[in-house]
């Protein structure tokens, strides 16, 4: 039996379109490295095609994403020769992930190879779903339907909607509406569309709950990938594998199945938590109002017994030790159940790279190792719990009598600072923002200054330049306390776009005098600071504020939808609401009405 998938009509995008425009922005390009032919192609979309499609045809050793000159356009540079492969094209390339990365061009998103080759067409209104796997990606489209897509830019599922879960190496899929089944790629029916709910697990099995009114209702089963049951529908709970096993409960009872979905053990334990590095945590019912916990491994066997206090700071095992407690103080078991640290702190964090914090009398902190000993005595004061704290996993440094002491994971003294103040602050570098008389300057990896403590702020913007405050102002300077561009403006904050990180798109808001602007990674204003108000940028357009009226501008800072309305609100992909003289309506990225507001 086949189920009729819902359709809807595919949103379509002409790379040729994408050239033509590149076209209109020859400044985009930097002229002075050009030869007369890159010239001739800027000028010609279809030559420009030819050239990238050549360009990508040959094979990259590794490439980078770069902005143009200009910091409006993003393309691929090979870093074995030098050369584009992919001309600035994008308004942003996110990170490669198994040979893939997304893009986006006014304001959809596409994905991408690493020679430069357009696989998706950018025409999503939302980036993948999943990373690539199998030869396969997931955009969303609007909202809510997913259509899956070969690297190859194949249509492989048409847009659907209702997807609880994809498969993409077994080609399955969950999806329904009232009423949920699994389907292959081919829209074959796998498991029939009657079950209240169901989704896919990655280990290759489908859980699902029935839809009926009977005792068996809402009660889950689980089944294969070609639907064949391998659970009855008698659990109240299956859950996700991890650590190979998965967590089950029936007729109040947690227990375990592998991955075969054979029923390992049951317990009588009132609660078991997930399996992490092949352990799991579990819980007494109550008695007499307290909880006791222990471990068990991954056959079920009791390695720590329930006889410990349940407590906030019990953990898991983590390099090889686990966090108990006894008479409201924590000590650390090892796989046997042997003590190794007694119960001597009133909080502790779990090992890693085998040192672990520990508290005394919760107002000093120090670091044990993973034979119970003090490498650094607890006689830092906590300082509401962030003081002694790791760097970059490789430091611990405390405030302790005015001075920072830096130590290494040995517990060994490295040096003593006379800073208030210090923090990471480029953690490929391994440097650190430090402040002393409310003037801040950075160290390096060695401690020794890098950028003068002579500023009233520092702050990373894009990731070779740093906001710095002189005298009320801000200016930009590069890692190494060089100065870039003067100081002229009064602040500076993020742009963000949908699905970017903070300054992560290349942009800065800018203040002047109680105005802003937009500027680039190369400092370059792409938006003059003359808007009261400039808010994130949705599907590439940011609603402003000027002389008390409402527009758009573009990444360009084109203001590409004047400011003249009462009010409006961010831009969805299709239009966007405004109000003019007290009426309501939608206009698209242009500023044409598309629709009136009925409401």
């Amino acid at each position: 039996m086949t189920r009729q998938i819902k359709i809807q009509t595919k949103i379509t995008g002409r790379l040729i379109l994408i050239h033509v425009l590149l076209s209109l922005f020859p400044a985009c390009i930097n002229s002075s490295s050009k030869s007369e032919k890159d010239s001739r192609n800027e000028k010609n979309p279809k030559n420009k095609i030819e050239t990238i499609e050549k360009a990508t045809s040959q094979v990259a050793v590794s490439v980078i994403a770069e902005q143009d000159p200009n910091g409006i356009f993003w393309g691929l540079r090979d870093t074995a020769t030098g050369k584009l492969v992919l001309g600035y094209t994008f308004e942003k390339i996110w990170n490669f992930k198994n040979g893939f990365a997304t893009v986006l061009l006014n304001g959809k998103y596409g994905l991408i190879n690493k020679y430069g080759k357009v696989v998706v067409e950018p025409n999503y209104d939302s980036p993948e779903k999943m990373d690539v796997k199998c030869g396969c990606v997931a955009f969303e489209v609007g909202y809510g339907p997913i259509v899956i897509i070969d690297t190859n830019g194949k249509s492989v599922v048409p847009m659907t909607s209702g997807i609880t879960g994809i498969l993409p190496c077994q080609k399955r899929i969950t999806m329904g509406d009232d009423k949920f089944g699994m389907i292959n790629f081919n829209n074959d029916t796998i498991l029939p569309f009657k079950f209240r709910e169901a989704h896919l697990l990655p280990e290759g099995f489908c859980v699902a709950s029935k839809f009926d009114s009977s005792p068996d209702d809402n009660l889950y089963g689980l089944y294969d990938l070609n639907g064949k049951q391998v659970l009855p529908h008698a659990f109240e709970m299956i859950d996700g594998f991890y650590c190979g096993r998965a967590l089950v409960k029936k007729k109040g009872k947690y227990g375990v199945i592998d991955e075969t979905g054979k029923e390992l053990f049951y317990t009588d334990y009132g609660r078991i938590d997930r399996f992490t590095n092949g352990y799991a945590l579990i819980y007494t019912n109550p008695k007499d109002g307290e909880i006791k916990v222990g471990v068990i491994n991954k056959n079920g066997k009791v390695v720590v017994p329930a006889i410990y206090q349940w407590l906030e700071n019990v953990y898991n095992f983590s390099d090889g030790l686990a966090a108990m407690a006894q008479n409201r103080k924590y000590g650390f078991v090892d796989t046997t159940g042997r003590i190794v640290v007694q119960f001597n702190y009133d909080k502790v964090e779990s090992f890693r790279n085998n040192i672990a914090k520990v508290w005394v009398g919760w107002q000093h902190v120090g670091y044990i190792n993973n034979n119970g000993k003090e490498i650094i005595s607890p006689n830092f004061e906590a300082l509401d719990q962030a003081n002694l704290r790791r760097y970059y996993d490789k430091f611990i440094i405390g405030l302790k009598d005015s001075l920072q002491h830096v130590f290494d994971y040995s517990g060994k003294e490295i040096v003593v600072l006379n800073y208030k103040t210090i923090n990471e602050f480029n953690k490929n570098e391994k440097s650190f923002i430090v402040s002393i008389n409310n003037k801040f300057g950075v160290l390096d990896s060695n401690f020794r200054i890098k950028i003068p403590i002579k500023y009233e702020s520092l702050e990373m913007i894009f990731p070779d330049k740093i906001a710095a405050r002189e005298q009320g102002k801000i200016g930009f300077i590069n890692q190494a306390g060089k100065l870039l561009y003067s100081f002229g403006y009064d602040s500076i904050n993020p742009i963000q776009d949908d699905n970017v990180n903070a300054y992560e798109n290349g942009l800065a808001e800018v203040g002047i005098k109680g105005k802003k602007g937009l500027i680039n990674s190369y400092g370059k204003v792409i938006i003059p600071v003359i808007y009261d108000k400039i808010e994130s940028f949705s599907h590439s357009l940011a609603v402003v504020k000027r002389n008390g009226k409402y527009g758009f501008v573009n990444f360009r800072g084109k203001e590409v939808i004047p400011a003249i309305y009462n009010k409006a609100d961010s831009y969805d992909g299709y239009s966007a609401k405004v109000t003019l003289k007290g009426k309501a309506f939608q206009v698209n990225s242009s500023g044409k009405r598309v629709e009136e507001d009925t409401d």
